[in-house]
């Protein structure tokens, strides 16, 4: 059984084009922007790939290069 509460998990959803934010970055709306952003990577639990609470797979780790 899959563990769907782990960062790791990539549901067949989560791919190259899908659409986190609706607006696109400019510089005059990154507060926005970047709130939306948080939102959006907390929802599908990715945030801390970057917030740095995931830490880094060391070379050795069965996970590096997958």
């Amino acid at each position: 059984m899959e563990d769907f509460s782990s960062p790791l998990f990539l549901h067949n959803r989560d791919h190259i084009d899908v659409v986190l934010v609706s607006h696109h970055l400019t510089g005059s709306n990154y507060n926005t922007w970047s709130r939306a952003m948080i939102v959006a990577l907390i929802a599908k639990n990715k945030i801390g790939f970057i917030d740095g609470s995931i830490p880094r797979p060391t070379t050795n780790d069965l996970l590096y290069n997958v």
